[in-house]
């Protein structure tokens, strides 16, 4: 029991399997070397994980995304986010449309209803009653007639303005003043 603690308290760091080489003892090393065989057999597995590796890195490199297949969906991505907004926007101006079109129908039956006033204030046959109760006006007849006769025969006279620069310039600086302030 003594011996196995001795071996326990030690303890082995690395490979406890003797280096037969350290000693130059190659009799041991011929004895283990292999068949050329088995090296054959271990050169084709290492030429087929070679070729195995090589394939696997030639799938992985096909399969890889590529950069301008990123680029692709990020331009798909941001055209599809830019529909949405734009959908976005013409709902809320169809809604401006739905509001402004109830406006106008309310103001046009308003309008209706005040054409009608209108009409109804300004009957004729109001104001025909009105002329003939309240102003004493009558009808055109003969009795209402005057013929005037004068004793002289027609004639025109013209008149001088005293006014000095009534030309043509005169004329045209007058409607364009004239012009001014009727537009202001």
């Amino acid at each position: 029991m003594a011996a196995d603690m001795r071996y326990a308290a030690s303890g082995m760091y690395g490979s406890a399997a003797y280096d037969l080489n350290r000693y130059g003892n190659t009799a041991v090393q011929e004895e283990y070397e292999l068949p050329q065989e088995e090296t054959r057999e271990d050169e084709l597995r290492q030429e087929k994980l070679r070729h195995r590796s090589e394939a696997i890195r030639e799938a992985r490199r096909v399969q890889s995304v590529s950069v301008a297949a990123v680029l692709g969906f990020l331009v798909v991505g941001v055209l599809v986010v830019l529909i949405m907004l734009s959908y976005i926007k013409l709902t809320e101006i169809s809604g401006e449309i739905n509001t402004l079109e109830g406006t106008l129908s309310e103001i046009e039956t308003e309008q209706t209803k005040l054409k009608v006033e209108y009409e109804s204030v300004f009957n004729l046959t109001e104001i025909k009653a009105y002329a003939t109760n309240v102003l004493g006006m009558t009808k055109l007849t003969d009795s209402n007639t005057t013929v005037v006769t004068v004793q002289r025969e027609d004639k025109a006279e013209i008149l001088s303005d005293n006014s000095s620069g009534t030309g043509i310039i005169e004329t045209a600086k007058e409607f364009i003043s004239s012009l001014m302030e009727y537009l202001r």
